[in-house]
């Protein structure tokens, strides 16, 4: 019983690491830079 349970816990974190891995695919390096740096020029957003 807990070793099913044991599984069932690694098996949710293998799910959640593949999908914050998948996430972090796909950013550009723009975006990348654009979290690192929100003050810079080229992050700022403007409505139009």
């Amino acid at each position: 019983k807990e070793c099913a349970a044991a599984w069932d816990i690694v098996e949710e974190l293998q799910a959640e690491a593949a999908h914050q891995k998948a996430e972090r695919l796909e950013k550009t390096a723009f975006d990348l830079y654009c979290e690192e740096n929100p003050d810079a020029a080229e992050a700022r957003l403007y409505d139009s």
